[in-house]
């Protein structure tokens, strides 16, 4: 865990973060809450009314609340197994090079993780690209994470709370500029069977307030678009199949990776990055040297002359 931690250290005080996280029955049992929470919102139809339709996605407003920030749910069929969807979706290795939105994401540290699924709960940071040519600046999100796997119904599900949302009261400035958001109770996807078991339904509901000087209604407004484009995003980038990933071990299946043939493939190309690297830093170093300043030394007497 402390190892963990340090791997943060540059986003996250190290105190902090093992201060704030003593309390893991607090809490599991919070996020259990979220979770349940979750898979009910999820199915009470009369809580929704629709606002936005893209191709297989739906995106819905959620009509009972007094609250100012922004609440949505978006469903979509994938046609790809739940466990095939929540497995990419959590590898992290790859949510840089396909997330336009993302430009961090990580585990920061453990509170509860099954070694053989990676599944549990645990404490993540994510911090989005600044957007509209910097106007609207990076967010980030320091949120404790729940996720399991359902065996009666063959889903998946996953909630998300940010912990200066309701856990702990405050937590440090950012040290990446981001300004701090949120994401609150009942926050978080759930991936169930669909067509048969051969697809995956994942609906997400995102209750979240994005804070900084953003007016509610304009978000709210641009909300339910960025939502269908980025579902699609996800199911282009599956259908692609350009990368390798860890399917999630749960009961009943074996371990095995998911577009295996890459594997190579991805350490060519990331030996190439390396290489390219190296080259760079080696004709840097040569730019920077005693002989490489001596020889751009301008002779000023023959300059003159």
């Amino acid at each position: 865990e402390k190892k963990l931690a340090k791997d943060g250290k540059d986003l996250i005080p190290e105190e902090f973060i093992q201060e704030s996280l003593k309390d893991k029955v607090k809490i599991k049992k919070y996020l259990d809450e979220s979770a349940d929470y979750l898979k009910k919102i999820v199915k009470d139809e009369t809580k929704w009314t629709s606002v936005k339709k893209g191709k297989n996605t739906e995106v819905f407003w959620f009509k009972d609340t007094d609250k100012t920030y922004c609440q949505f749910l978006t469903v979509s069929v994938v046609e790809r197994t739940p466990r095939d969807v929540y497995s990419f979706l959590r590898a992290d290795q790859h949510r840089l090079k396909w997330d336009r939105d993302v430009s961090r994401h990580e585990r920061i540290a453990p509170i509860d993780v099954d070694e053989e699924s990676d599944l549990g709960y645990d404490l993540t940071y994510t911090r989005t690209q600044p957007i509209c040519g910097g106007i609207v600046t990076a967010r980030s999100f320091l949120n404790l994470r729940v996720g399991k796997y359902d065996e009666s119904t063959g889903s998946f599900y996953e909630s998300a709370v940010s912990i200066d949302a309701e856990i702990v009261p405050e937590t440090p400035e950012r040290t990446d500029c981001s300004t701090k958001a949120k994401l609150f109770f009942g926050s978080g996807g759930l991936f169930e069977p669909a067509n048969g078991g051969k697809h995956c339904k994942m609906s997400y509901v995102t209750f979240t307030d994005p804070c900084g000087w953003l007016p509610h209604a304009l978000v709210n407004k641009i909300m339910p678009s960025e939502m269908v484009d980025y579902f699609t995003l996800i199911k282009n980038t599956m259908a692609a199949e350009k990368y390798a990933y860890q399917l999630i071990h749960v009961p009943g299946t074996k371990k095995e990776m998911q577009n295996a043939h890459l594997l190579e493939q991805e350490k060519d190309e990331e030996k190439g990055r390396e290489q390219k690297r190296g080259a760079e830093i080696k004709k840097d170093n040569a730019s920077q040297s005693p002989t490489a300043e001596k020889e751009n030394v301008v002779d000023l007497d023959a300059f003159l002359d």
